[in-house]
């Protein structure tokens, strides 16, 4: 930037596009600082033309403008930037490279600040690096949109052709969830998705599976644990391909070795599953975004994220309660789907409520109904103790972007290996993870009389 310009003459260029352009004005509001700007005369223009903006949303005409100053004194700053105005600077900027050259001079000087605020909290012994990363990835990120969206009535040849294209999805492998959405998982992200229950429901069992269905299409799938082990998901996660009972995995070393070996070779050759653990509360959604822009340095570009689980991620900042928080990341997590072009998938706790409840509600979530609120569809997991001991699971709809809000389907639950099947008419009574004894039977019969 300053091999090319003379700051301070760049900045009365932005000043003075400020002045006359109101789209301009409205993509460079919200990064505007008075520290940003060495010349104080231009320093006061741009923040009066700025509050003016905030207050009317619009931009003030040379009266209007000359009003927001107390006297002729003040306003004496104004003579020579009108007179700069009428001769020196022509209206002749092409407006991207404009928006370009002002989007390197703003994310410049924020970085220059966030420099100086760090040097300051360090000398202090008051240095927090999380907000400090957060200060500086904010001020990286800052970005002056030059999209102004759709014209839906000019454009409506294209709108009937993006409406003949197949739904960019990635099947979830579950033909109820994947009817309910539309196909499956959003393939180009901008979208969060989350599974909520009570403790030990099996909510990450059901991350897991999901994880096993899209590798099996030959996807790579990131999952990242908070609050497991990698080598005790790889274990579940091993359990699930090989049919192995996880509690004896280790007394069927070969066996389990061939079967995975065999699930590469023929069910997912160009399939990869990356486990990544991260301590609980020990990383923020942009440590998260870090690891994942090292991944696809290294060549490895995940298809989808699966998360175990958001309410285990540590806020960037401090808030008043878990309410802000949770909803603070939530918010990040899904802007995160937009900036790698993936769907996440994640899960998180219902409160003492929802806990054993029958078809809970959205309200039972807990820590902070922000979550329901962000993310683009919700799904709760959950079962009577009776259920669980006869394998079966429930799974219903609590929000949904993407079709229908209602409704709820059922799973067989095999503990042993930890393995998910759709229920059906005909895996009821022969599936082997069931109990067999007649009470168990009459059990899941009522159940069933009962949801049909």
């Amino acid at each position: 930037m300053s091999e090319t310009f003379d700051r301070k003459f760049f900045e009365k260029i932005i000043a003075f596009k400020a002045f006359s352009d109101a789209v301009y004005l409205t993509s460079i509001s919200d990064h505007i600082v008075p520290e940003y700007f060495e010349d104080e005369d231009t320093k006061t223009i741009i923040m009066k033309i700025k509050e003016f903006h905030d207050k009317t949303n619009k931009v003030p005409n040379a009266t209007e403008l000359r009003t927001m100053f107390k006297n002729e004194e003040e306003a004496k700053v104004l003579v020579p930037f009108f007179n700069l105005v009428r001769e020196k600077i022509k209206e002749t900027f092409d407006m991207d490279e404009l928006l370009n050259k002002t989007e390197i001079f703003l994310r410049e000087r924020a970085v220059y600040y966030a420099v100086l605020k760090t040097t300051e909290e360090a000398s202090k012994g008051t240095i927090d690096s999380n907000q400090i990363l957060e200060v500086f990835t904010e001020a990286c990120n800052i970005s002056l949109v030059d999209d102004y969206g759709f014209d839906y009535l000019e454009k409506i040849d294209q709108h009937i052709e993006n409406i003949k294209r197949p739904n960019n999805v990635i099947p979830t492998g579950w033909k109820w969830l994947d009817n309910k959405l539309g196909g499956g998982l959003q393939a180009e992200g901008r979208a969060l998705y989350t599974f909520v229950g009570g403790t030990n429901v099996g909510k990450s069992i059901f991350l897991g599976n999901l994880a096993i269905n899209i590798l099996k299409q030959n996807k790579t799938v990131l999952l990242i644990s908070l609050e497991m082990p990698e080598e005790m998901y790889a274990k579940r996660i091993s359990s699930n391909i090989s049919n192995i009972p996880v509690n004896t995995l280790s007394t069927q070393l070969d066996e389990l070795k061939s079967r995975i070996i065999d699930f590469k070779k023929t069910t997912c050759s160009t399939g990869k599953l990356i486990i990544k653990e991260f301590p609980t509360k020990g990383v923020t959604v942009s440590h998260i975004n870090s690891y994942i822009k090292k991944l696809i340095k290294k060549g490895i570009k995940p298809d989808v994220l699966i998360l175990d689980y958001i309410n285990l991620i540590k806020g960037s900042k401090k808030y008043n309660g878990t309410y802000d928080e949770v909803k603070d990341v939530a918010e990040r997590l899904r802007a995160s789907t937009y900036m790698f072009k993936i769907p996440c998938v994640t899960a998180s706790q219902l409160n003492r409520k929802g806990q054993g409840a029958e078809n809970p509600s959205m309200d039972t979530i807990s820590e902070s109904i922000g979550l329901p609120y962000t993310v683009d569809a919700q799904f709760a997991i959950w079962c009577s103790e009776e259920e669980r001991v006869n394998g079966l699971i429930h799974l219903s709809m609590q929000k949904n972007r993407f079709g229908e809000n209602f409704g709820q389907t059922h799973f067989l639950i095999d503990f042993h290996t930890l393995t998910l099947k759709e229920q059906t008419e005909n895996n009821i009574m022969t599936d082997k993870s069931i109990n067999t004894t007649e009470d168990s039977l009459v059990s899941i019969a009522n159940t069933i009389g009962k949801l049909n």
